[in-house]
């Protein structure tokens, strides 16, 4: 095993099923877990998160989220900045021939929507 230099490490090397390597489970009104990084520095290379989520499966997830309440008004994902230059949500495609982004269903905007290039409206999305 890859040495990982960690306070806690959760390891699952189980090939079927859905095994989890580290799982957090609260019934309280606050969080299950909380990953922090208190760095007050800044990285050159931009690597002071404060969680990471990777896969190497070809059809893989890397950070899912899901509000499984079927009531009220629940957020599968909130991003919150407090820097006047942050941004609350970044996506890239580095591939080029992939999407930063896709929407099913309505997308509402409170703000103003800022755009250099926009191609494609009216089509149909494909994918």
């Amino acid at each position: 095993m890859t040495t990982i230099p960690a306070a806690i490490i959760g390891v699952s090397s189980s090939t079927t099923n859905s095994a989890v390597a580290v799982a957090a489970f609260s019934t309280s009104h606050g969080p299950a877990l909380v990953a922090w990084n208190g760095s007050t520095t800044i990285d050159p290379n931009g690597d002071s998160q404060g969680i990471v989520g990777q896969t190497d499966n070809p059809s893989g997830t890397a950070v899912e989220a899901n509000a499984n309440a079927t009531s009220g008004s629940t957020v599968g994902l909130k991003a919150h900045i407090k820097s006047p230059n942050g941004i609350a949500i970044h996506a890239s495609d580095n591939s080029g021939t992939g999407m930063a982004g896709l929407f099913d269903g309505k997308v509402q905007v409170n703000g103003a929507l800022l755009a250099s290039s926009i191609t494609g409206i009216g089509k149909p999305a494909q994918h």
